[in-house]
């Protein structure tokens, strides 16, 4: 190999570092996204069963104490996509890190309703939704 080949050859994994990077960087604009809309939806849950605590008891009647624990299942099960979906792409992430020379830019991530319902019931939702349910039926019946 003469000079030119290996500067011809060095150039090229650059080339394919910084776009190897840049993929990486999408997918981690991924997981980031997914991560903030898990917190809002967890924000916007703490809010809303707030808002409900504050009715004035006679005002709540059974019809209100059924939407509002619809409305806290709901949330969950939609924290739970977004948290499902995030370690999709951070799996993808780990895949893409692993490989050489992967700079495809897929951002499909396979279906996987087994890490669905291990999100669902992962120990972080059930503590803070089951606080949520907890703490809802508790000031429900003062």
């Amino acid at each position: 190999m003469n000079k030119k080949e290996v500067e011809q050859m060095i150039d090229h994994e650059i080339e394919n570092s910084m776009t190897k990077l840049k993929y990486l960087e999408f997918v981690q604009n991924i997981v980031s996204r997914m991560n903030q809309n898990s917190f809002v939806i967890k924000s916007l849950t703490i809010t809303l069963v707030t808002a409900y605590i504050t009715l004035k008891r006679s005002d709540i009647t059974i019809e209100y104490t059924v939407f509002g624990a619809l409305l806290i299942l709901i949330m969950w099960g939609l924290d739970s996509y977004y948290l499902y979906t995030e370690r999709r792409y951070r799996n993808l992430f780990n895949d893409i890190a692993s490989k050489r020379n992967d700079t495809s830019f897929s951002l499909e991530v396979s279906m996987e309703p087994r890490l669905y319902v291990k999100t669902l019931f992962s120990g972080t939702l059930i503590i803070v939704y089951m606080s949520i349910i907890v703490a809802f039926s508790i000031l429900k019946m003062l």
